[in-house]
C-alpha cells in the first residue's frame, strides 16, 4: 500500500516496508478510492445490460478490469499510476487485474439483490422502465432516501433543539 502513495511522497514511498499513517494510509485511500471508481464502470456495464449469465458478467468484469489497466498505465502520468509497478513484476500486476475482476464478479454473484436487478446505480434512463425518471442521480438518492423531498404538513421540521417549523 505504501507505494501507492507515491503520487505525494514520489516513487521512494514504494521503499518504505513498515506501516504508516502517513504513507500507508494515503495509499490505502487512494487504491480504495480508485477500486470504487472502477466498480462504478462495473455496474454501468452491468446496468447497461440485461443478460445476467455468467458469460455476461465476466465479460462485463473484464471490460472494467482491462480498462482499469489500460488507463492506469498508459493514459495516466507515472506520478498518478497506482504504484504497483514499483514493487511487482508484470505477472503480478496482471494478477491484480484479474483478481479485481474475479472480485466484480463475486460481487454480482453474492451481494443480494444483485441477479433481481435491484443494484446500487439507478438503470440507464433511456430504458424505459416505470418509475424511472430522467435523472439518474434524483433515481439513486429516491432510492436511498425514498422521502427525500418530501414532508407531510402535520409533520414538523427540527430546526434546533427546541425549535420547530411547520411545512408551508
Amino acid at each position: 500500500m505504501n507505494a501507492t502513495s507515491h503520487w505525494a511522497y514520489g516513487d521512494q514511498a514504494a521503499l518504505l516496508t513498515n506501516a504508516d499513517l502517513v504513507h500507508t494510509g494515503l495509499g490505502y485511500g487512494t487504491h480504495h478510492m480508485a477500486a470504487v471508481l472502477w466498480a462504478c464502470l462495473f455496474e454501468y456495464c452491468r446496468n447497461r445490460n440485461e443478460d445476467h449469465r455468467p458469460s455476461a458478467v465476466l465479460r462485463d468484469a473484464l471490460i472494467a478490469s482491462a480498462t482499469a489497466a489500460v488507463i492506469d498505465y498508459t493514459i495516466t502520468p507515472h506520478r498518478f499510476t497506482p504504484g504497483w509497478e514499483l514493487v511487482l513484476s508484470k505477472r503480478s500486476m496482471a494478477a491484480g487485474y484479474l483478481a479485481m475482476a474475479g472480485g466484480f464478479v463475486a460481487a454480482e454473484y453474492v451481494l443480494p439483490n444483485r441477479q433481481s436487478g435491484k443494484n446500487f446505480l439507478p438503470k440507464d434512463p433511456r430504458h424505459k422502465e416505470p418509475g424511472l425518471t430522467a435523472s439518474p442521480l434524483k433515481d439513486m438518492v429516491a432510492s436511498v432516501y425514498p422521502t427525500a423531498g418530501q414532508s407531510k404538513a402535520s409533520e414538523p421540521i427540527r430546526l434546533g433543539k427546541h425549535r420547530h417549523a411547520y411545512p408551508s
